[in-house]
């Protein structure tokens, strides 16, 4: 994991002004995709229609100037190979730095790569491959719901800024909750999910039961025997 703790600093120090990149959805429209994510009053629909047509599943940029906010999570490192794939489609599209991603979508870093998200601020989040990432649900008062099928995430999650939000990640037999710390999920095959905490404190569900682990700590799930152990 020392190359994932690497790009955690990496990741916090990319430029405020860094591009962003949308995915171009079936039925997008300059208009629609203005008003979801730039700011009114700076010629929205001028700035789109200067780019190519709006093709689905291409990439197209905005200004990070122009943008409303941070209420989508952003790409901001890929590490060797990484595909994006958009929700409700099995078509993979390469990732790349200050792409968003919105509900549905799927990220999969392949051997030997990484993907570093940003949200909110510097909430950090880094999928080591090969794994598959899913963000369920983001942006509803900062907080993000994601879903790990495979690989192994690491996540600082700040508090700073009054944004302070929580991170849910669901990886099979294990649910987590963090509102402050760092830690790391890792879901291997046969379906074992392993979990480290290494600050603060996180919350974890196992088949309806709750329990706090502390920094220092951890556990493991077992999705086949419907058990855990610390």
């Amino acid at each position: 994991m020392s190359g994932l703790l690497l790009s955690l600093l990496l990741a916090s120090a990319v430029p405020a002004d860094q591009p962003v990149f949308i995915v171009v959805r079936p039925g997008d429209t300059p208009e629609s995709i203005a008003e979801l994510y730039l700011q009114p009053g700076e010629g929205s629909e001028e700035l789109l229609l200067l780019n190519h047509p709006l093709n689905p599943n291409r990439m197209l940029e905005l200004p990070a100037a122009s943008l409303r906010g941070e209420h989508l999570p952003r790409v901001v490192s890929v590490t060797g190979a990484a595909v994006l794939i958009p929700r409700d489609q099995e078509e993979e599209i390469p990732l790349r730095e200050g792409a968003a991603l919105e509900a549905g979508d799927a990220i999969r870093p392949f051997l030997h790569g990484s993907v570093g998200l940003r949200f909110t601020g510097d909430k950090i989040l880094i999928l080591g491959g090969p794994g598959r990432l899913e963000v369920l649900e983001p942006g509803e008062g900062n907080d993000l719901r994601l879903g790990l099928a495979s690989g192994c995430l690491e996540a600082r999650w700040s508090t700073t800024a009054g944004k302070p939000g929580v991170l849910r990640v669901e990886a099979g037999p294990l649910g987590v909750n963090c509102s402050g710390g760092r830690f790391r999920v890792r879901a291997v095959g046969g379906g074992q999910v392993f979990l480290e905490v290494l600050e603060g404190e996180a919350n974890a569900e196992i088949d309806g039961g709750k329990r706090s682990v502390p920094a220092g700590f951890g556990l493991t799930a077992f999705s086949r025997h419907g058990g855990d152990k610390k």
